[in-house]
């Protein structure tokens, strides 16, 4: 049987499940970059699906920045996920928290649950990133060239660059390796509903959506 688990009211926690049978473990972030809504709303869709499953082992998902969210910004001082090299991640224990910027008390934070449900884990750990692209173009999956990462992202069918995380430093996805989880980041499209597409869950909403679409020629002609 699968339970919603209470992490003590935390904004930051999108959702939390744990099965009880031994699993896997995944970890879902979104909006490590404030202004990137997508993968913290996919979260949300998917937890409100996952709640009617048995689930063997545990999923979390997790807000990156919540206050740079809160105000509809990329980050206040400083890009969140470029904060993660071995070096300033091993600093921060050893820096008193009220010396922290805006970011470094974000990363503190999130990094706690990571590395909570990481210590908690009954089975391999995996950890998605999920991004909002801000750019013109369409939506990709960014992983390391090892067979892990290779077979965790496999199944996405979207397009895939292998070895492009080796090239950037300080992201999330790329230390997150260092801590034996599989990982890979995903850069979904800036598409809003109703602007630029009709999402829909089920079979009669998808139809309502289509329905709307077809009677209405505004609608129609700007998606």
């Amino acid at each position: 049987m699968t339970q919603p688990l209470s992490l003590g009211g935390d904004e930051r926690v999108i959702g939390h499940l744990r099965g009880e049978g031994a699993g896997p473990t995944l970890i879902i972030v979104g909006s490590i970059h404030g202004n990137e809504d997508a993968g913290t709303v996919a979260a949300q869709r998917v937890f409100a699906h996952l709640q009617k499953q048995a689930l063997h082992g545990e999923v979390l998902a997790l807000i990156g920045n919540m206050a740079a969210k809160r105000l509809d910004v990329r980050y206040q001082v400083k890009d969140l996920n470029r904060q993660w090299t071995p070096e300033l991640v091993n600093s921060l224990p050893g820096r008193l928290p009220d010396l922290d910027d805006a970011e470094d008390a974000e990363q503190r934070a999130l990094l706690h649950h990571i590395e909570s449900a990481i210590g908690r884990a009954r089975g391999k750990v995996f950890l998605i990133d999920l991004h909002t692209t801000s750019a013109a173009g369409f939506p990709f999956v960014l992983f390391g060239n090892i067979p892990a990462q290779r077979a965790f992202a496999s199944p996405l069918p979207i397009t895939h660059l292998l070895g492009m995380e080796e090239r950037v430093n300080g992201v999330l996805s790329k230390y997150m390796t260092t801590r034996g989880v599989t990982t890979c980041a995903v850069e979904g499209m800036h598409l809003q509903d109703g602007r630029d597409v009709l999402v829909a869950d089920d079979a009669q909403a998808f139809a309502e959506a289509v329905l709307r679409l077809y009677q209405d020629e505004a609608l129609w002609n700007r998606l």
